[in-house]
């Protein structure tokens, strides 16, 4: 009777975490929330149900023991952050994906769930597929979200994350193919690859087909021999297939790619706007050099004047306009707040010239070089614009950057000493004497292309992000089953 009982609520058991699972993969397309709260929830559960087994095997794997340093570094410096309460916020609560990969270590490899994780992350992917090209097609999804721009969100709505959700969670299907007993992983695999393709460049973002590039050509050596030159061939037909047909994706991947890099006719990092992020975050790093001026500081810091004279300078030097031809200028009104140097213009141009409305109240840095009505010749340097006043946001959209500038030495020692331990563990499961299993092999994989330092990236410790990190976590063998 006792024994029947145990088998009934094990059954139970599994069946909520059947549901769980479902309802968790389907809620990464609704945004923050109901995924955190389920990371929340599970390690909480976890921490109730599990607690004597939690406590026998938590400290037992290298890669927990790092998680947890890295956690109380991060508390440690939101403390003595200038922002602390904005930092704590952050950093506290961290300590749930710690518990989350746990449990879910726990969960996948306890009841078997490779094969279930697959199914239903692929059924989304078709359903994303089917929902994107209705998009692209209609102009709206099943949820009747119009297509506002150029990049198709599907599900995501305004938020343009299709590309990035998929960039990241494509390691995840790889591992859960891999890692299960389903026939065919081969063609599914190809499946998965190109589908995984056709959405990110429908979702026109760059990045995210960068990291997808540099999982797809480190898995595709879990091919065998005689099929990998011609699979590889087959995602390149099809990448230029879909620019053809797609003109839009071409435009914005390709050519607004080589334009922002070679913007003001330099070669930029990125683009010229995100070299503003990282002139200001370097220059907060060198007022913070070894712990940095705290999480989630940078959009707070970057506003001020101590750090903002070299965007100053980098406007000044790059978005210069001079005179079209002999003329005079002319500016028909200045900035309602009366300041100097900065204007809300209509137009520049001789007074004999037709107005031009580009200008029209759109740039939040102007500097006049020239008095109102002056005289100028062609070739003059009439003003200087830009559209944005300084080199703020809300992170500086690298990792590496923003490590410099919110953890300073010590946290960026850290990331880019762990993306060279990856790089060499990557390395050595092509050694003949390899002994990292395919599982391994991916996560790292996986590791390689969202940690690639050369790429633009979100802020790291944002919460729907930090989920879509950790993820890959989830598939380490952490628990010694008996």
């Amino acid at each position: 009777m006792l024994l029947s009982r145990q088998l009934i609520t094990q059954k139970n058991l599994k069946f909520f975490f059947l549901f769980l699972i479902f309802i968790f993969i389907f809620s990464l397309t609704s945004g923050p929330f109901l995924p955190d709260l389920i990371v929340s929830f599970s390690a909480l559960f976890s921490v109730i149900i599990l607690k004597k087994q939690l406590i026998r095997e938590f400290l037992k794997f290298n890669i927990i023991f790092y998680l947890i340093s890295f956690y109380f570094f991060i508390v440690l410096n939101s403390i003595f952050s200038e922002f602390f309460l904005v930092s704590l916020k952050s950093s506290l609560p961290y300590f749930r994906f710690i518990i989350f990969i746990f449990a879910a270590s726990y969960i996948i490899h306890k009841y078997e769930l490779h094969d279930y994780i697959f199914y239903v992350f692929f059924s989304l992917y078709l359903i994303l597929l089917f929902d994107s090209i209705l998009q692209v097609k209609t102009g709206y999804n099943l949820f009747n979200m119009k297509l506002y721009s150029d990049r198709v969100s599907s599900f995501f709505g305004d938020e343009y994350i299709l590309g990035s959700f998929i960039s990241k969670s494509y390691g995840i299907l790889l591992l859960s193919l891999f890692s299960s007993k389903i026939k065919y992983k081969n063609i599914l695999y190809i499946f998965v690859s190109l589908i995984s393709l056709i959405l990110i460049i429908f979702s026109n973002e760059r990045a995210a087909l960068l990291i997808f590039s540099i999982i797809f050509l480190l898995s595709i050596f879990l091919l065998p021999n005689k099929i990998k030159f011609y699979f590889i061939l087959i995602m390149i037909t099809f990448t230029v297939l879909i620019f053809y047909l797609n003109k839009s994706s071409y435009e914005r991947i390709i050519n607004l790619t080589y334009n922002q890099l070679t913007e003001n006719k330099t070669l930029n990092i990125f683009s010229f706007r995100h070299q503003l992020h990282y002139i200001t975050a370097i220059e907060i790093f060198k007022e913070n050099k070894i712990k940095g001026a705290g999480i989630k500081s940078f959009r707070y810091l970057c506003k001020r004047d101590i750090f903002s004279k070299k965007i100053d300078k980098r406007i000044e030097e790059k978005k210069k306009v001079f005179a079209e031809y002999d003329g005079f200028v002319r500016v028909l009104n200045s900035d309602a707040d009366g300041y100097d140097k900065y204007y809300a213009i209509e137009s520049y141009y001789p007074i004999d010239s037709h107005l031009q409305k580009q200008y029209l109240n759109k740039y939040h840095y102007f500097s006049l070089k020239k008095i109102v009505g002056e005289r100028v010749n062609k070739g003059d340097h009439v003003w200087t614009f830009y559209e944005f006043k300084n080199g703020c946001n809300t992170h500086p959209h690298n990792f590496y950057i923003q490590f410099l500038s919110e953890l300073g030495l010590l946290g960026f020692l850290c990331l880019i000493i762990t993306y060279f331990f990856i790089m060499i563990k990557t390395s050595n499961f092509f050694k003949k004497n390899n002994q990292i299993s395919v599982n391994n092999y991916l996560i790292l994989s996986i590791y390689l292309a969202i940690l690639f330092p050369f790429v633009p990236s979100g802020n790291f410790f944002n919460n729907y992000l930090s989920i879509q990190m950790f993820l890959p976590l989830c598939f380490l063998k952490l628990w010694k089953f008996r």
